[in-house]
């Protein structure tokens, strides 16, 4: 786990830690200009030597990784700053594996293997959340997408957790609807699915029970978002330090061909079918326990958020249905507690399309 900084002044805590590096990538998406937030890391920024990758998209794949050594593979980089959301996060950390490669082929070889291993080049990461969701600046692990074989790949290693995460609430003032909320709805699913993954620890419980109070209460002021946002920072570090131990499971399994043939954002493809999943995993917690009184307040939160309406936006029931058999995810769905099988996804799915 790298070390977390909660401040008011992101740009000032960044300048602090920047003058550890003499060579910086930054990363950030093409909205950061617009926003302001390119000039500002920029600024903070001006003691190093920086080069900039201003054009981080959604979902990043293999094929911006390889552009992405192209463009860095003779930057002798000591640090990658991301300010960004998950996206960018992500893509930060593929830059660790770019910075160890010799060729674009082999950055391509390497997603698939699915691993990281022999870094001998292990630049800092530095990032700095502008979504309350991904969990991604607190995670050794990143999604990278493979559009040419159709599935989601992701890369894991101890060196990519961002050794600095720079948590302000205030970043996120320029989110509102949708923006703000299917990520807010990712971390509710990092915690609820961890509550019930094989993988759980008793950290990670504390992490998902405390992450999942703060997504309750951030999303309970939704028709106050001044008094939700630091709420939701506080559940997407929390949630995201869960699934670090614990990985998610079924939810995150039936979001991604979701996702990646349709273009179901990520929070709103991997929280869609929560209820469902969550009126089957009722068996594993006690009546009243603290862990299923919030799984349950969680539910009624989801409902009223009518997400089904929101999947029928991207894509129809019938076409949910013909990625049954792409949503059993090795290392995903036997995750679960309980045992899955492609006629449980359908009635999972069946139940939460209704």
């Amino acid at each position: 786990m790298g070390t977390l900084h909660f401040t008011r002044d992101w740009a000032g805590e960044l300048e602090r830690l920047a003058t550890d590096h003499e060579s910086v990538a930054l990363l950030v998406s093409k909205g950061a200009k617009s926003r302001g937030t390119l000039a500002a890391a920029e600024a903070a920024l001006a003691g190093s030597c920086i080069k900039v990758v201003d054009d981080v998209p959604p979902m990043p794949d293999i094929a911006f990784l390889e552009q992405l050594w192209a463009r860095l593979s003779d930057a002798r980089m000591d640090a990658v700053v991301a300010i960004g959301g998950g996206s960018v996060i992500d893509a930060a950390k593929g830059a660790l594996l770019v910075a160890n490669c010799a060729s674009p082929d082999e950055v391509a070889e390497r997603v698939r293997l699915g691993r990281l291993v022999n870094l001998e080049r292990s630049p800092a990461i530095l990032a700095v959340p502008t979504t309350a969701g991904s969990g991604s600046e607190v995670t050794p692990f990143a999604s990278i997408w493979d559009r040419e074989e159709g599935q989601k790949r992701s890369i894991e290693a101890p060196e990519i957790t961002p050794r600095h995460a720079i948590i302000d609430w205030q970043l996120l003032r320029t989110l509102t609807g949708r923006a703000l909320l299917f990520p807010a709805l990712d971390s509710l699913s990092h915690s609820m699915e961890s509550l019930w993954s094989v993988g759980r620890s008793d950290r990670s419980h504390i992490h998902a029970v405390t992450g999942l109070q703060y997504s309750i209460a951030g999303l309970g002021s939704w028709d106050q978002p001044k008094d939700a946002l630091s709420l939701l920072s506080m559940a997407s570090v929390h949630a995201g330090l869960a699934i670090a131990e614990s990985r998610t499971a079924i939810a995150h399994s039936i979001s991604y061909p979701l996702s990646l043939d349709f273009g179901v954002p990520h929070g709103l493809a991997c929280s869609f079918a929560l209820p469902a999943i969550a009126s089957r995993a009722s068996v594993l917690f006690e009546a009243n326990s603290l862990e299923w009184a919030l799984i349950d307040e969680a539910i009624e939160i989801l409902r009223n958020f009518r997400l089904k309406d929101a999947i029928d936006e991207y894509c129809s029931r019938t076409q949910v249905f013909r990625c049954v058999n792409r949503m059993i995810t090795p290392g995903r769905t036997d995750n679960f507690r309980l045992p899955v099988s492609e006629r449980d996804l359908t009635d999972i799915l069946a139940e939460s399309l209704n």
